[in-house]
This record gives C-alpha cells, sequence and structure tokens, in this order.
C-alpha cells in the first residue's frame, strides 16, 4: 500500500477533493485488483444416487394405496427424465402424449422429454389408481395430484424425496440429485452431452459438464471399456468377452419390477 501526504489549505480541498488528480491517487492506492489477490472459491460437487439408492427408493414406495402408487410414478419420472422439481409440479394432463411429455421450463421454455417403457408403466399404473381415487372429488387440472386434488408443491416433492430416501446416506437426498443421476446415466449409455444438456433444458453444455464432475473413477472406467467393446464389435474384432450386464441394464430391471 502506498502513503501520500498532501498540505492543502482549507479553501483548496473541497476543489482537490474533485479534482481527476484525487481520484488517480484513490484509484493506485486503493485498487483492490491490484492490491489484493482474490482466492478462487471450490464450487461444491453434488453426489449423484447410486443405483442401490435408486432401489431402495423404489422398494419404499410399493404399497396399493394412492400416495404410494403416486409417489412410485414421481420417482420414476424424475429418475427416468431428470426434469427439476417445479417443471414435475407444472406438467399437467394435456402435457402427456404416447410417447412425449411437454415441459415448461424455465423462462418459459418448452421442451420435450420422452417416456421410456419403465416410465410408461408406472403412469399407467398411477393414472389407473388416481382415476379410482377421484371419481367423486373436484381435481385441478395437473397430472400429479395431492391428496386433496391440488396441485402439489416444490417442497411436497421434497418431503416425498426424503421420505423414500430415508436412511441414503453420502448424498444430499433431494429431487435435484435425482437430475443428476439421470445425467450421469446418459453419459453411461453414451448419449453425447449436447442431447443431455437439450433433456434437461440447459442453456449451454458448460451447465450440464458439471452434473458429470461427481463421475466415480469406476464409473468413467465402465464408460471407457463400453466404448473399446463397442468399437472393438464394429470392427469385427475376435476373442470380445461379452458384454455383461450394465449399470444401466440392471437399473432398469430394478424398476421394471
Amino acid at each position: 500500500m502506498c502513503s501520500i501526504v498532501l498540505t492543502f489549505s482549507a479553501s483548496v480541498i473541497p476543489l482537490f477533493l474533485k479534482s481527476e488528480s484525487f481520484c488517480c491517487i484513490i484509484e493506485n492506492c486503493y485498487n483492490t485488483r491490484k492490491n489484493f489477490k482474490w482466492c478462487k472459491q471450490d464450487k461444491a460437487v453434488i453426489l449423484a444416487f447410486s443405483v442401490e439408492d435408486v432401489r431402495q427408493m423404489l422398494r419404499s414406495c410399493k404399497g396399493c394405496d394412492y400416495l404410494q402408487i403416486r409417489d412410485a410414478a414421481i420417482l420414476t419420472m424424475l429418475f427416468e427424465t431428470g426434469i427439476r422439481c417445479w417443471e414435475l409440479c407444472c406438467i399437467q394432463k394435456q402435457d402427456i402424449h404416447d410417447d412425449f411429455i411437454i415441459i415448461n421450463g424455465k423462462n418459459h421454455k418448452q421442451r420435450v422429454v420422452p417416456v421410456t417403457p419403465v416410465l410408461r408403466k408406472a403412469m399407467l399404473r398411477y393414472e389407473q389408481c388416481a382415476a379410482l381415487y377421484f371419481t367423486l372429488k373436484n381435481t385441478e387440472d395437473y397430472y400429479f395430484l395431492s391428496f386433496h386434488g391440488r396441485q402439489l408443491t416444490n417442497s411436497a416433492v421434497e418431503h416425498i424425496i426424503k421420505r423414500h430416501g430415508e436412511g441414503i446416506e453420502g448424498v444430499r437426498v433431494s429431487p435435484h440429485t435425482c437430475r443428476h443421476f439421470y445425467a450421469q446415466q446418459q453419459i453411461k449409455m453414451g448419449t453425447d452431452l449436447y442431447t443431455i444438456s437439450r433433456l434437461l433444458g440447459h442453456e449451454n453444455v458448460q451447465i450440464t459438464q458439471t452434473y458429470l464432475n461427481s463421475l466415480r473413477d469406476a464409473d468413467v472406467i465402465q464408460i471407457e471399456c463400453a466404448d473399446e467393446y463397442v468399437n472393438a464389435r464394429s470392427r469385427g474384432t475376435d476373442g470380445v468377452t461379452e458384454y455383461v450386464c450394465s449399470e444401466r441394464e440392471i437399473y432398469v430391471i430394478l424398476m421394471s419390477f
């Protein structure tokens, strides 16, 4: 830091304070960009659910009543589409189609997400149960409804995730972690980063890349081995070991029982 001693008469001080010279002195002496080094803040890495975590959460809602069937459909949709919590709450019945769902995302941007066979099975079961449960009740025109036939809120969905994720340790049990799980499963299946970014509703792929920062070393090795296997099969290489059931295939089997 620099130190400057200036002597002025009382009548000159106001004029000096308004002058360019005073501004230059202040800028040179107290310019924080020059005199201080800014510390780089590490960004938190959000770990995704494991397949075992997903199995545990789905097994916890295997009842036959409306709430259990609804919760199973909510969990399946979060894991199978990667949509945001509020986007799930805002889905209306008219947004549901045979093989895709229209999602109203941030900044009023619409996108579509595919309906997988696993998700379709959970949705059909929920729709049949909801039709019977709300037969004589007035409901709002949203797809997922509360016990009283009203639109779900963010806090309600977060409570559902926490209740069925009770006992899971090492990761944040929240709807957003389901989103990270979806992104990582897509990259393991070989989906390119741009497509994943479109499915998640991100403005750019840089945001999507942060979802993959928590990939474990074993996951990266698995992806590389799968790529080598596909390349070897395309080249017709002899002696290639038969492909063992991948983590994604195990995940689909778990969700379909």
